[in-house]
């Protein structure tokens, strides 16, 4: 909640908080918060629900200290002096001196040790939340451990010297409900002492393990709540006890963990438990930080593709050369300033402009308008799919497709309603899709008439001639810069209104796909133009149907030399179409033992879109000799089972990032070590093997904080106009956004040495904390907990009426 300023009164938020790693330590770390609309917590009849389209925190390692930014753009609804707004906006920058004075003053809060290989949280422990008491300096934390006796795991923290003075902690564990019980004599603790300790910050480390050894036969999993004190006695003790040191080292493998060997060629997949941990895919996890670098890096402001993969061999058909003359002529028209396009009107969010052409009698007529949070290939889908059209094109009237000649060039037949007492229209057009630069943009979906085609004609139809049907996509500030633009020769006796009806309503196709978008979401698709992804040459014949009532996907495929080649293939589905990322997969082929199926998480996935990737892949060497061919039909459904299921289990993950090859897909193994007991007191065997990655479950959330992600990189990326420097050393900025009454600030300061990334974000995430920090902050409550790096916020000011 948000303090008023008399004589308005206070505003209440309920926000998405997501915290980012792009690089582990090395940065940048985003903290992200961004309002959800639609949440449905009860709203303080005395406030105002203002809405945060962004209030970020951005801390890059530099010179040996730490680049902090916090900037905000919000939209504080109701009626506001401009006076006020100014001191709103005064205020807000100096957020980021309060932050650096108080972790001075009072020092960093305890907290989770992540992004170190010796420290990263076993994959099978699902932290429930964690709360720090400044008055009582208590810290209190819940998780719960699954298949224990299995895995066992450890979690570590990190407790401050100012508030945890001489490291002296006791630490009481109990059952966090009667079935828990049994799991409490596995619980081991211990102090960590070594070089890995001050990669993280400065304190006490303590590490909470699972012995395998002690866990009651039968406990698939067991809940807990760890207290840890200040304390009178000397160290860290339990149960009375001083507990054993364990030294790690900053190049040591994770303790009492699975630590996942990593191969090249998938084994055949066997069951495995369901995913449980909750760390975002998309955040790599380094082994151990590397030494800081001396600049600022900078920020992208879109997802940007590595380099391209090596291109599909393309095969000459009997419609190339009139996909690439149809390709040359969008390019030619596309220009909006230099290619003669004269302004007709503005239509919502759509500009609307005209353009004659000899030849035609009709003008060319063109819409453009901005997707905001989508990709090219999410708006592709969509684009493509003949069922959704009849929602986005108000002239549709059905269609099919007639021939697939490649990945990109499909000949559809499609009708046109007519308007009375004009007849309706039928085309046969070949649909070429062109990447210009992978998904760096643009895109051109270009539809061009085939005058000769052989398909029968509509006896209660005109055919028409379309020289261009033309979507270009291009990405731009975390979305998708869009122009559709249409030059048609509608055939026939026409009367001038109805070709005025058809103009006005053509291009407003680009405002009804972007609401479908919305609304419905996009639909699966098959991911192109990333590395790591990119469909193996071998592969030919695609097609595939999605049934939005069932909600289920049938891919189609054939795969050539399957047993020198191999091959695969991934899809992304979508989280509106399959929440939570619940999929089944289906196969049938002459080979079924060939096939494997494994979920794709990692960077590369936000590449393509928001959604659950998954890999259909052909194992060679599985593949019976003098089978040359195989043909490949994949069903994807909802499922009820949390995950990605292919027949009746848990498929594996593959980590795939997006600096990835197309030689290094990782295939992350879940098979347990053999147990062994509890490690002693001593240096730790040496090691440079990074951590298992913890898995991400979606939620219905994930695809919110993905979007807030993107668009906070694309304001960063802005022009942004620098302010005189204010007190404390900050460099303030501000920028303007279209749609917003205030300006976005920002804030910079350059935290010292003895500050650690983990101290600072410690520090804006603590609600206690920001009571110091934070001028006009009235209190906070944790709405919704869905994993460590996301969780809903309520927060409120004080309200001072009479006015709003």
């Amino acid at each position: 909640m948000q303090k008023g300023v008399f004589p308005v009164a206070g505003r209440d938020l309920v926000t998405l908080v997501k915290v980012h790693y792009d690089d582990g330590f090395n940065g940048p770390v985003y903290a992200v918060a961004t309002s959800l609309p639609d949440y449905n917590h009860p709203q303080d009849p005395k406030r105002v629900r203002a809405h945060l389209e962004t209030g970020t925190w951005v801390l890059e390692p530099m010179n040996g200290g730490i680049a902090v930014s916090y900037f905000v753009l919000v939209d504080v609804k109701g009626t506001v002096p401009p006076s006020l707004i100014k001191v709103v906006q005064t205020q807000t920058p100096m957020c980021i001196a309060e932050v650096a004075s108080f972790i001075t003053k009072e020092g960093a809060f305890p907290l989770l040790i992540r992004h170190i290989a010796t420290f990263e949280p076993a994959f099978n422990i699902l932290q429930v939340s964690e709360e720090y008491d400044p008055k009582s300096g208590n810290f209190t934390s819940n998780f719960t451990v699954h298949n224990p006796g299995t895995l066992g795991g450890s979690i570590s923290y990190l407790f401050p010297p100012k508030r945890f003075p001489g490291g002296n902690i006791e630490v009481s564990v109990k059952a966090a409900d009667a079935s828990s019980s049994g799991g409490i004599g596995a619980i081991r603790i211990r102090r960590v002492v070594g070089t890995a300790v001050p990669l993280v910050g400065q304190g006490t480390a303590v590490t909470i393990s699972v012995d395998t050894a002690a866990v009651p036969a039968g406990l698939d999993k067991f809940s807990v709540v760890v207290l840890f004190r200040r304390s009178t006695a000397a160290g860290v003790t339990y149960n009375g006890r001083t507990v054993e040191d364990t030294r790690v080292d900053a190049d040591d493998k994770p303790m009492n963990q699975v630590v996942a060997p990593v191969t090249v060629i998938a084994p055949t997949p066997t069951s495995r438990e369901v995913p449980i941990r909750t760390t975002e895919p998309s955040t790599p996890v380094a082994t151990a930080p590397q030494p800081r670098p001396a600049a600022l890096p900078s920020v992208a402001a879109t997802p940007v593709a590595p380099a391209a993969p090596a291109k599909r061999p393309y095969i000459e058909h009997q419609y190339s050369a009139l996909g690439r003359k149809a390709l040359d002529f969008a390019k030619q028209i596309y220009p909006l300033d230099s290619a003669g396009w004269i302004p007709h009107s503005v239509n919502g969010n759509v500009k609307i402009t005209q353009k004659d052409v000899p030849g035609f009698p009709m003008a060319a007529i063109r819409g453009d308008s901005f997707w905001n949070g989508f990709t090219m290939l999410e708006a592709l889908s969509v684009l493509k799919n003949l069922e959704s059209r009849s929602v986005w094109d108000a002239r549709y009237d059905g269609g099919k497709i007639l021939d697939t000649l490649n990945l990109d060039e499909n000949v559809v037949y499609t009708l046109q309603k007519g308007t009375f007492p004009v007849a309706g229209r039928e085309l046969v057009v070949l649909l070429k899709v062109h990447f210009e630069n992978g998904l760096n943009g643009p895109l051109y979906a270009v539809a061009s008439s085939i005058p000769d085609h052989s398909h029968p004609s509509d006896p209660k139809r005109v055919r028409a001639h379309l020289e261009t049907g033309t979507w270009v996509l291009e990405p731009k500030d975390g979305g998708i810069a869009v122009s559709y633009f249409v030059l048609i020769d509608v055939k026939g006796s026409v009367p001038a209104s109805v070709l005025k009806l058809v103009q006005s309503q053509t291009p407003m196709c680009v405002a009804e796909v972007g609401n479908y978008l919305a609304n419905e979401g996009p639909f699966p698709f098959l991911i192109r133009h990333v590395a790591n992804f990119e469909p193996s040459f071998n592969i030919t014949d695609f097609s595939q149907d999605y049934d939005p009532k069932s909600g289920s996907f049938n891919a189609r495929f054939t795969v050539n030399n399957a047993g020198s080649l191999g091959g695969s293939l991934t899809y992304l589905f979508p989280s509106k179409r399959f929440p939570g990322g619940r999929v089944a997969v289906a196969v049938q082929c002459a080979v079924a033992e060939a096939i494997r199926v494994r979920r794709a998480v990692g960077s590369a996935v936000s590449l393509a879109g928001v959604g659950t990737a998954i890999t259909v892949s052909i194992d060679a060497a599985s593949a019976p000799a003098g089978i040359d061919k195989i043909a490949v039909v994949a069903t994807f459904s909802k499922s009820a089972v949390p995950g990605v299921t292919y027949k009746g289990s848990v498929v594996e993950d593959t980590i795939v990032d997006a600096g990835d090859s197309l030689a290094q897909l990782p295939v992350i193994q879940t098979s347990a070590p053999p147990k062994t007991p509890p490690s002693k007191a001593g240096p730790a065997s040496p090691t440079t093997a990074a951590p298992k990655p913890p898995t991400y479950v979606p939620h219905r959330h994930t695809e919110t904080g993905v979007k807030a992600l993107r668009h906070l990189k694309a304001l960063l990326a802005k022009k942004w106009t620098k302010h005189p420097e204010t007190k404390g050393g900050l460099s303030v900025s501000s920028v303007e956004v279209e749609g917003f009454a205030a300006t976005a600030v920002k804030a910079e300061k350059v935290f010292p040495p003895e500050f650690s990334t983990e101290d600072i974000v410690a520090a804006i995430r603590s609600g206690g904390a920001r009571l110091y920090w934070d001028e006009g902050f009235d209190g906070v409550q944790v709405v919704e907990f869905m994993n460590p790096n996301e969780y809903i916020f309520r927060t409120k000011r004080k309200p001072s009426p009479p006015y709003k």
